[in-house]
């Protein structure tokens, strides 16, 4: 119900209701994530300063109780326009929820994707808001990964300021951002070569569709992340990439961010400290994939002066034994998949060993002892 500025008399309320409507564009907002987007853009009634929300309850013998919900102020909000990226996704996804089919798992995802995506329109502006969003929608695609809802697709594209809208200053959203705009490369136009969201999902090339068979996925080698364990995850990703470029006779392990998004070293401490929501970071990273990387530049990132913190002497190690690119002219160190391999499974010593051999084939030699 609609609430004015001022009183308004009967033939204000007739036009009103006759006349007037909440819309997107050309279309009519007929649900509450579409109404909260008409709000946030000014796209309702002039004069009109807020909405009153009711929700119907049928009770029993089917007669119905409208119960107050809540006050939506009109006001424009200027991140709305990001929400037009998951528009049509959203759209195929309560058509699929609403299926006398559908798990109820995937309509209560779905709802939970809603719900965010109207949290962040009709309250506060604030970064855990816009995050809700996207680890909402990490729920809905790691249902599609067992199949569910497949006909809807992956999310398509998002702008680079959703970036700007997640940044709450923490070293999770840096690092999400190294890793979503991981790649085998980049080219001249920005484009990523081979990004990492294949590891999660099965993706046809371009990343528009899923690849599918007999209208199921197909069963793809190079997902590799399950989402159940974030280490894990992590550690199958680099092993996998190591082993497809060892395949293609590189030796690297084709991960490279994106311009201005490289993991910086204090944030890396940090990881490497147990102090980060690995969830959330992963979870990120999931639909940073999905940032259209040839519209990105250096402005779009975190602005955060960098802290003096480094990582620890082991990990000073390994890093250099598995670059994407040779350390200097004249020192290229191979990758070794063994490495990644013996770190996951707690082996720490022998790996570490492995990374000085590879130095010191190189001619850098460390008096750091292990064991």
């Amino acid at each position: 119900m609609p609430l004015w500025k001022q009183p308004a008399a009967l033939p204000d309320v007739a036009a009103m209701y006759g006349e007037s409507r909440a819309q997107l564009d050309r279309q009519t907002a007929n649900r509450p994530v579409d109404m909260a987007r008409a709000i946030s853009r000014l796209g309702v009634a002039r004069g009109i300063k807020a909405f009153v929300r009711y929700g119907y309850l049928e009770r029993n013998g089917q007669s119905t109780l409208a119960v107050l919900l809540g006050l939506v102020r009109v006001r424009h909000h200027p991140r709305a326009y990001l929400i037009g990226d998951l528009a049509g996704w959203l759209d195929r996804l309560q058509r699929r929820s609403r299926d006398k089919h559908a798990p109820a798992r995937f309509g209560h995802a779905e709802c939970r994707l809603a719900d965010a995506v109207f949290a962040a329109l009709t309250r506060d502006d604030t970064p855990g808001r816009w995050q809700a969003i996207l680890l909402a929608v990490v729920d809905i695609e790691s249902l599609q990964a067992t199949g569910t809802a497949i006909e809807s697709g992956p999310i398509l594209s998002l702008r680079p300021k959703w970036v700007a809208a997640v940044d709450d200053s923490s070293a999770e959203v840096r690092l999400a951002l190294a890793l979503g705009s991981a790649a085998a490369g980049y080219t001249r136009e920005g484009r990523p070569i081979d990004p990492v969201h294949s590891h999660w999902l099965p993706l046809e090339r371009g990343a528009r569709r899923f690849k599918t068979a007999d209208k199921r996925l197909v069963n793809d080698p190079r997902v590799v992340a399950t989402g159940r364990d974030p280490i894990r995850d992590l550690g199958a990703l680099v092993e996998r990439r190591l082993i497809e470029a060892g395949t293609k006779g590189q030796r690297r392990s084709r991960l490279v961010a994106a311009p201005g998004c490289s993991a910086r070293l204090d944030d890396l401490a940090r990881l490497l400290s147990g102090t980060l929501d690995l969830d959330k970071l992963l979870g990120l990273a999931r639909t940073f994939v999905a940032i259209k990387w040839d519209q990105w530049s250096r402005d779009h990132g975190p602005r955060i002066a960098p802290t003096t913190d480094v990582p620890e002497e082991i990990w000073l190690i390994v890093r250099p034994a598995c670059l994407p690119w040779p350390l200097t002219r004249d020192k290229d160190i191979p990758a070794d998949s063994r490495i990644v391999r013996l770190l996951s499974g707690a082996e720490g010593s022998r790996a570490i060993e492995i990374a000085r051999t590879r130095l010191r084939s190189v001619g850098i030699r460390l008096s750091l002892q292990t064991g």
